[in-house]
């Protein structure tokens, strides 16, 4: 039974994270426009603050959705995507707590949760660069955030019910408390 269970839990972990480095191979393009130390400074950042958890009931969060959030608002979702896909192969060899399997599924929700994230910041203006912030671009923020916060935390909650791990009330007091986190 735990075969099955690992054997699920690990195909899930695979599919969202080649999906999600499949997107990030259709931004490339994007990312050679862009300024490889801003890039590394957010890598750095993003990789520093995945290491520092925050614990929530039974699960951790981080502060690491702003990294994202706020490249994406500057230089488009390419730079965004790229930061967490190597921050989420960075933080565990930094932490010497190496796992494939965990740091292919982190990028691919990652990646996957700014995906979302672009396409709903899109709505609402597209990204800053040198234009003024306005406040349809400040509702873009705050609404596309949500979206990466509500995406991510799908993706968590089907891998913990591929686990059989997933209790609904505790997954809606970690989405809750996590919105409250952002917002405050």
């Amino acid at each position: 039974m735990e075969k099955v269970v690992l054997r699920r839990q690990s195909a899930m972990s695979v599919l969202f994270g080649t999906l999600g480095l499949i997107v990030a191979v259709l931004y490339i393009p994007q990312l050679l426009d862009t300024n490889w130390f801003v890039l590394l400074m957010l890598v750095i950042l993003a990789t520093t603050l995945e290491m520092l958890p925050i614990p929530m009931r039974q699960s951790l969060t981080t502060l690491v959705p702003v990294v994202p959030m706020a490249a994406m608002v500057v230089s488009g979702p390419a730079l965004a995507m790229w930061t967490l896909i190597i921050a989420a192969f960075a933080t565990p060899l930094v932490m010497r707590d190496w796992n494939f399997i965990t740091a292919y599924f982190n990028a691919g929700q990652y990646t996957l949760s700014v995906f979302f994230m672009a396409l709903t910041f899109r709505l609402f203006q597209g990204h800053v660069g040198r234009d003024k912030l306005t406040t349809m671009v400040l509702l873009g923020v705050i609404v596309s955030s949500l979206v990466f916060l509500v995406v991510n935390h799908l993706f968590i909650n089907l891998l913990n019910a591929a686990r059989g791990t997933l209790e609904f009330s505790s997954a809606v007091y970690v989405l809750f408390a996590d919105l409250l986190n952002r917002v405050c």
